[in-house]
């Protein structure tokens, strides 16, 4: 596996659709490449093979962390060997928990780095933020919209 770090508009094309086509069709990590395309990747190959990436973006003084890991690879140390790379380079990340598989995943990164990792429950996170944005347009958004709505505005920060 080799680990390559670049801004996300530094890749070429057929790089770039690869990577947008290896994350969920409404996922934050796709929005967030359009919003910011200078955004930094770390991306995983096997000879050709994207296996997964991940992005790291500042909001404030936090650095925030995302991967997507290729199905036909996971449970293979791909997410790890992303992260650890993220971590050498950024030396501390935002990890957001989102589900009972990132929970014990972060949990126990966070075992191995335990200065390097905080973590961040994504229910407590959009509870705050819908608290903070008031009115209709929060009932009737989807949490990563909001999320955009926050970091096109650098709003995030304050909230957290």
């Amino acid at each position: 596996m080799t680990i390559v770090v670049r801004p996300f508009n530094k890749w070429n094309k057929k790089i770039q659709r690869r990577l947008l086509n290896a994350t969920f069709d409404d996922g934050f990590m796709r929005r967030k490449v359009r919003i910011n395309p200078a955004v930094r990747t770390f991306v995983a190959f096997n000879k050709h093979q994207i296996m997964g990436w991940a992005l790291v973006f500042r909001l404030g003084h936090k650095k925030w962390f995302n991967v997507f890991v290729n199905e036909r690879y996971k449970r293979q140390g791909v997410a790890s060997r992303l992260i650890c790379q993220a971590i050498k380079r950024e030396n501390k990340l935002d990890l957001v928990i989102w589900d009972d598989i990132t929970k014990n995943f972060y949990t126990q990164i966070k075992k191995q780095y335990p200065n390097h990792i905080v973590l961040r429950d994504w229910e407590k996170w959009c509870e705050k933020i819908a608290k903070y944005i008031v009115g209709e347009y929060a009932k009737q958004t989807s949490y990563v919209d909001i999320m955009l709505y926050l970091l096109k505005r650098e709003i995030f920060s304050r909230v957290f």
